[in-house]
């Protein structure tokens, strides 16, 4: 027999195992969305480094179509620069996406860096 005081505990316990399953859960599908974006931020670095080498090559301005690219891929250009000639060069970005969460306003940034260009190599004979 129980006593009247444990009356409806095995119900608060079953609540607060539920709560503490559901943040679980929230927790592991933010955590997933944040790696998600992550991988998608880093892609666009990549993207963006080789489009401003390519506009380079082509005798445009590498970080003002680093710029555009960034924008079209939804990213912000934080940093852009060019090292070396039209032998050796390497054009640098860093670009960043604020992630927010749904329905909080909270958020943080992700950053990635990229790096694209060529190098001259003297054939040896």
């Amino acid at each position: 027999m129980t006593g009247r005081g444990e009356q409806g505990s095995g119900s608060m316990l079953a609540v607060a195992g539920l709560l503490l399953t559901s943040l679980i859960v929230v927790g592991m599908l933010l955590a997933g969305t944040a790696v998600v974006a992550q991988g998608q931020v880093r892609d666009a670095a990549d993207l963006v480094a080789v489009s401003a080498a390519t506009a380079r090559a082509g005798g445009d301005d590498p970080c003002r179509a680093a710029a555009e690219f960034a924008a079209a891929n939804q990213v912000e250009l934080a940093r852009c620069s060019v090292a070396g000639d039209d032998l050796d060069l390497v054009v640098s970005v860093v670009v960043a996406r604020r992630l927010t969460l749904p329905n909080s306003g909270l958020g943080f940034d992700l950053r990635a860096a990229a790096n694209a260009g060529w190098l001259a190599t003297a054939e040896l004979g």
